[in-house]
């Protein structure tokens, strides 16, 4: 485990590339099933927004209650070698517009405990960009932006993503749910190794958001 967090923070250090989107999403519904499956869902108190962070930027925006119609999000993830105080994790995640576009990618990455909370971090792979509805990825709540990337890399793109869960640990036999989860991510058009300093103070920002 600790040779998993050490190249995980030497991936970190050398960050060489600038994201081309990011988001990000406060009181998310999490549940563990007490035995391998944690989940993330949007739930009717969840506030986030999916921002284009290159020319053409936009927000997505997806405020309170956005959950009444197409938009999601969703994240499941695998835990295995769970312990008293770390568990490593393998998942997927998706985002889905007022239409039916989606973000969609895979996640893995490492759990550690802390008190109350629990602390993830991890890398993003095989993102994809799905047009599925008009390309134009637009936020329940309003604001929109092109889903076209291509300029800068082709599809699949990479990224780094953290994650705060409160209130439980993932203590095997024990089941939890509606527990109050928060995630940060940055997707950019390189490998996963060319993480993101952006994540290192990006949190704080984004819980005083869900504080309003």
């Amino acid at each position: 485990m600790l040779g998993i967090v050490g190249l995980m923070l030497g991936a970190i250090a050398p960050a060489t590339a600038a994201p081309i989107l990011t988001f990000g999403f406060t009181e998310l519904d999490g549940s563990f099933d007490g035995v391998s499956i944690f989940t993330a869902d949007a739930a009717p108190d969840t506030d986030g927004d999916v921002s284009r962070v290159v020319p053409g930027c936009g927000t997505a925006d997806f405020d309170h209650d956005f959950t009444g119609g197409a938009a999601d999000y969703s994240m499941t993830m695998t835990l295995y070698n769970i312990t008293p105080d770390t568990a490593e994790a393998a998942g997927q995640f998706i985002i889905t517009d007022a239409d039916g576009d989606t973000i969609a990618g895979d996640i893995a990455g490492v759990w550690v405990r802390n008190g109350v909370f629990g602390f993830f971090n991890g890398l993003l792979d095989n993102v994809y960009f799905n047009e599925v509805g008009d390309g134009i990825f637009e936020g329940p709540s309003g604001g929109a932006f092109d889903m076209d990337f291509a300029a800068y890399a082709p599809e699949p793109y990479a990224g780094s993503i953290m994650m705060l869960e409160t209130g439980s640990w993932f203590d095997l036999g024990t089941t939890w749910d509606n527990q109050s989860s928060l995630v940060q991510a940055a997707i950019v058009p390189e490998p996963a190794s060319a993480l993101l300093a952006i994540l290192g103070g990006g949190l704080l920002p984004l819980w005083r958001r869900s504080r309003r």
